[in-house]
């Protein structure tokens, strides 16, 4: 980049040297007191410009990528109107009580059903989800807390699976973790019962 940077600065001083030269005014081929001096130098001139431009492209494309940024966080910065947010999930972590491997079985509303993985370690932010029959993975972040109930996003990282939910996670009693699925873009929903493993 330095070395482009260099090369256009000297070629586009070459070309202003090759392109004008003062003079005296009195020509009636000057323009404001400048002669065009031929296409060499008009060329010499380009190619510099060119080079500046190449040299200064990485630079030019992260601050342009910066401000989007930032125009970005500004956008999400914004409050909105209606409910109340739910309480801040502490340290955006799953707590030790739900860590462990979990096992249960998804019943969708359309019928379907397909065995479901869950494993949990203990203040992380994702916990890892596989669907043994359908041959699908991924992860599950949390977002909130309101009580004992964790809600969470889901993002299948590789399969055919429905790409993106939201999950509602909520350890039972009797150390069973209650789950139920909303999925982004499709129409069913679904629901599973999971036991810790030990």
């Amino acid at each position: 980049m330095i070395l482009l940077d260099t090369a256009g600065g000297v070629l586009i001083l070459a070309g202003l040297a090759m392109l004008i030269w003062k003079h005296g005014g009195d020509s009636k081929s000057d323009v404001l007191g400048v002669k065009i001096q031929g296409p060499a130098g008009l060329f010499v001139l380009i190619v510099g410009a060119a080079c500046l431009v190449l040299g200064n492209f990485h630079s030019f494309k992260e601050l342009v990528g910066g401000q989007s940024s930032l125009t970005s966080q500004a956008t999400q910065a914004v409050p909105t109107s209606g409910p109340p947010a739910e309480p801040s999930f502490s340290n955006g972590v799953f707590p030790a009580n739900l860590a462990g491997t979990w096992t249960g079985v998804y019943q969708q509303s359309n019928g379907h059903s397909y065995r479901v993985e869950l494993v949990v370690t203990a203040n992380l932010a994702a916990a890892q989800v596989r669907y043994p029959d359908l041959g699908c993975f991924g992860t599950v972040t949390a977002i909130s807390r309101s009580g004992s109930s964790i809600r969470a996003q889901e993002s299948i990282l590789n399969g055919k699976c429905t790409p993106t939910g939201t999950l509602n996670i909520e350890l039972q009693p009797n150390d069973q973790l209650d789950v139920s699925y909303v999925p982004d873009v499709a129409t069913y929903t679904a629901h599973a019962v999971l036991i810790r493993q030990h």
